[in-house]
């Protein structure tokens, strides 16, 4: 885990996978940003590809994320994915508000 400055910045990795596969619990997502008094949440992912463009389970996974964290009064800033000559963020491609 690295911390970035007074601000709380903090980036660390929660789960491992492959360039296929990657079990995702959101619950501890959530719990992760309950721990360190998040206000919100920025995810992202590296996918060691030529060419990254979400998939629908992305989007589900963006989805179940924003509407269990706004039970606990954390917001998804953004899911971002990035690949070896592309990304792909959730705000700016599916017109998140």
């Amino acid at each position: 885990m690295a911390e970035f400055g007074s601000g709380g910045l903090m980036d660390w990795v929660l789960f491992e996978g492959t360039a296929e596969y990657c079990i995702v619990d959101v619950a501890e997502i959530l719990r992760e940003g309950l721990r360190v008094g998040a206000d919100g949440l920025v995810i992202h992912r590296w996918q060691p590809i030529p060419n990254q463009y979400a998939l629908t389970h992305d989007s589900l996974l963006a989805n179940r994320i924003r509407i269990a964290g706004s039970v606990l009064s954390i917001s998804l800033i953004d899911l971002i994915h990035v690949s070896v000559t592309h990304w792909w963020s959730t705000r700016v491609h599916d017109g998140w508000s």
